[in-house]
């Protein structure tokens, strides 16, 4: 089987390109204002927005 290429669903690289860093900053401070926020009722959501915004957090860190 051969492979498929389509552009639904399309994804890239992380860090691949001029504008990544921003990109990332940009997903990191959401997760992190998602893991504040209170209105969410689930602490397992909470937890989840601060895991990977630890993730990018090292992502950043290593690449900066």
């Amino acid at each position: 089987m051969e492979r498929q290429y389509c552009k639904v669903g399309e994804t890239r690289a992380i860090l691949n390109g001029n504008n990544d860093v921003a990109v990332l900053q940009i997903r990191y401070n959401d997760f992190i204002a998602k893991a504040a926020d209170l209105s969410y009722a689930d602490a397992a959501l909470r937890e989840f927005f601060a895991n990977k915004a630890s993730q990018l957090k090292k992502i950043l860190e290593n690449n900066l």
